[in-house]
């Protein structure tokens, strides 16, 4: 159990020193992995379809208070609104869909 707890943790290391981006929570940076899914099969059932960007995966032990939906986080000056956050990897890794923040967009819980 314990070499398959360090392999998956060096994995998830070697994926965000791949890709790396800086992602700005509450005062916090922390290092995350940007990706783009199908937005057919992630978002469209939710109503967010024209309004989903990217995800980005971190740590879930890099933050003490995730984000959450409908909170902002900041990548490379640019804020986006947190649209769903899903954890993976054994509680290892959580994984954040993003979409622009602008006027009009739909935001659950955000604008009604």
């Amino acid at each position: 159990m314990a070499f398959e707890d360090a392999q998956l943790d060096a994995d998830i290391l070697h994926m965000l020193d791949d890709l790396p981006v800086e992602l700005w929570f509450g005062g916090r940076a922390v290092t995350a992995t940007r990706t783009t899914l199908r937005r057919d099969d992630v978002l469209a059932d939710e109503g967010l379809y024209n309004v989903y960007r990217f995800s980005v995966y971190v740590r879930t032990a890099d933050f003490r208070t995730p984000p959450e939906p409908s909170e902002t986080v900041e990548i490379d000056g640019t804020t986006y609104y947190v649209l769903r956050r899903e954890d993976a990897a054994a509680g290892r890794l959580t994984r954040y869909d993003l979409g622009e923040r602008y006027p009009g967009a739909y935001i659950p819980g955000r604008f009604g």
